[in-house]
């Protein structure tokens, strides 16, 4: 093994939370961070002594690192709808095919799993009866139950939701591993180390149910920590570990 293979992981979780302003910042005040998710990112992971990881939040006015300045790139969710059409959401799209060509294992979630499926063409529309919230259960493909995304997590597993959209179809050069009751297009694989899922692995029960605080606050119970959230991430940080090493 090389001194750069020993080295830590350097993971970047790119922040796209909401556009000030467009959320209600406040129901976030009880926790220790507010509203910075990518500082939760870094305490959730923190027990991970192999894997380093920065934060840029976009929202916020920073950059997008450069292509090749990462082992992995997280991408994390919005309030915003991809039709928003933000300034830095046209940026992560530029952004894109850069990081494609570096060949650098990625994982899009909830909102950044919209993104990356207008990216490859696929529509984004709104879930029936919105919003699709709370700690529900997925099932497994065959190719999920094969997705080294997804090993050692039970076909009948459950994971977080709190959305209002949802991807249409499974883009054409994307492979189905899990799907869900009311969000048929719960999880791809897009080949390359390239993943996305509707679902927050990354949240907690308490995070997401009190984004509900204000605009729904019925749904604030209805999360529960009996989630495999953490083990997809920790599978998607070994996937990680092994391209640097291939």
């Amino acid at each position: 093994m090389s001194a750069h293979e020993d080295q830590p992981l350097r993971i970047f979780f790119i922040e796209m939370l909401g556009e000030p302003g467009t959320y209600d910042a406040s129901v976030y005040d009880t926790l220790p961070d507010g509203d910075l998710e990518g500082v939760w990112f870094q305490k959730r992971y923190a027990y991970l002594d192999d894997v380093g990881i920065e934060v840029r939040s976009l929202p916020r006015g920073e950059c997008l690192p450069d292509a090749d300045q990462a082992d992995g790139y997280v991408l994390g969710g919005s309030y915003n709808s991809v039709h928003d059409d933000y300034p830095w959401q046209r940026a992560v799209l530029s952004w894109l095919p850069s990081v494609r060509e570096q060949r650098a294992p990625l994982l899009a979630i909830c909102g950044a799993h919209q993104l990356l499926g207008t990216h490859y063409g696929a529509p984004v529309i709104a879930v029936d009866n919105a919003p699709c919230a709370g700690t529900l259960a997925v099932t497994l493909t065959d190719a999920g139950v094969q997705s080294p995304l997804l090993e050692a997590i039970a076909a009948d597993t459950r994971f977080h939701f709190g959305n209002g959209e949802q991807i249409a179809t499974v883009p054409d050069s994307a492979t189905l591993l899990a799907s869900s009751e009311r969000v048929p297009v719960a999880a791809l694989d897009y080949g390359g180390h390239w993943y996305s899922t509707q679902f927050h692995p990354e949240a907690s029960a308490e995070s997401l149910g009190i984004s509900w605080a204000t605009s729904a606050p019925e749904i604030c119970d209805a999360y529960d920590d009996h989630d495999a959230g953490d083990r997809l991430i920790e599978n998607f940080f070994r996937i990680v570990r092994r391209a640097r090493q291939d």
